[in-house]
């Protein structure tokens, strides 16, 4: 038996078993067991082909020139024993196809830098890594899956590629090695450190020149099963975890909301609100931020929301409202609700704790 007595974390060296004890924020992966869900509460979402689409909390999937074909993301109850949910990627009866060296990302997620920086990545001590995850398919094959190291202007790139039947929940895990990462200058901020990307493909254009070696420049696996291109294929992804060392420990259930908090430093739902007309026709919103986030947020409208309000003795609805001139720190943020009929100037007016409903967002997404 081995034991670290800095992380709590013990080898049986005769059987490579791994007991993490207590250890707590070993996982790297916010959400790594798909359980938060601000944006969707578990309903489908289609994918934008073209673009990058957030589903799950902190969870996305790319498609980069893709012209037609359909997709949906979805936080399902469908996962391991030991887990309750997993993230789903669902080609339609159309595949994505079109464009010019068209690449999917399939389960990725962006790394703050501070949450990594005792990596040491750029230095001689650099740690090598190991990200474990579940992952099941509806197509037998090869998968590839990519860390993207941001030191620009060379981004370092990994690839390496695991196998799995058709339809059965495969565990796979993967030792990163540090070279390659011991040199350049890495974010080290609130910016992003690292890229994991699960089941992404590039096809020929992409073909990675070495796998299982750090490299520069495109290098995802164009060896790999070319499941988007596959009518009605899935994925399905949960249990991520990435850690320092060269042993995949069990993973690491957070509290709830712990889980929370972590993910509303990227993303925060707008429900409670206060504010005053500031004319007939409009409101000044006031917001403050359920937690303090990554940077200055983008404040949308959710589409079709419905604004509800009450100034005294009177409840208001308003379905065509519009956001006007948002502006935001970390910490809170200001708009106006346009296209409204209001009351008096100057009156103070809240939204109905009855109809708690989310009217906008706050993102802060790497």
């Amino acid at each position: 038996m081995s034991s670290n007595q800095t992380t709590g974390i013990s080898v049986n060296l005769s059987t490579g078993e791994v007991n993490a004890g207590t250890v707590q924020f070993r996982n790297r992966i916010i959400n790594g067991d798909m359980r938060i869900d601000q944006r969707n509460s578990g309903v489908a979402a289609s994918l934008t082909l073209n673009s990058l689409t957030y589903c799950l909390d902190r969870c996305f999937t790319n498609t980069t020139s893709f012209t037609t074909g359909s997709a949906t993301v979805q936080r399902v109850t469908d996962a391991p024993s030991g887990f309750m949910n997993s993230y789903k990627i669902t080609i339609g009866a159309t595949p994505l196809s079109g464009g010019t060296n068209p690449y999917t990302w399939g389960v990725c997620q962006y790394i703050e830098s501070y949450n990594i920086n005792d990596f040491q990545f750029g230095t001689l001590r650099a740690s090598p890594l190991t990200i474990s995850f579940w992952f099941k398919g509806n197509n037998a094959g090869e998968y590839a899956l990519t860390l993207i190291g941001y030191n620009p202007p060379t981004y370092s790139r990994y690839t390496t590629t695991f196998n799995v039947q058709a339809n059965v929940w495969t565990f796979v895990t993967k030792l990163i090695p540090s070279t390659g990462a011991l040199t350049g200058i890495w974010n080290s901020t609130n910016d992003t450190g690292l890229q994991v990307a699960i089941a992404c493909y590039q096809g020929t254009a992409g073909n990675a020149t070495a796998l299982n070696t750090w490299g520069s420049g495109n290098v995802n696996s164009a060896t790999s099963l070319n499941w988007p291109s596959i009518a009605n294929a899935t994925i399905q992804v949960t249990g991520v975890q990435l850690e320092k060392g060269q042993k995949a420990t069990p993973f690491e259930f957070r509290p709830y909301p712990i889980e929370l908090v972590l993910c509303q430093r990227y993303f925060q739902p707008i429900v409670n609100w206060t504010g005053g007309n500031d004319s007939t026709t409009s409101i000044a919103v006031n917001v403050q931020f359920q937690q303090t986030m990554r940077a200055t947020p983008n404040i949308e409208k959710v589409a079709g929301s419905t604004l509800n309000w009450r100034t005294p003795n009177v409840d208001n609805t308003s379905t065509s409202w519009t956001i006007n001139a948002p502006a935001a720190s970390t910490t809170n943020a200001w708009f106006q609700v346009i296209n409204v009929t209001t009351g008096a100037i100057g009156q103070v007016v809240h939204h109905r704790t009855a109809n708690n409903n989310v009217i906008a967002t706050a993102n802060a997404e790497l």
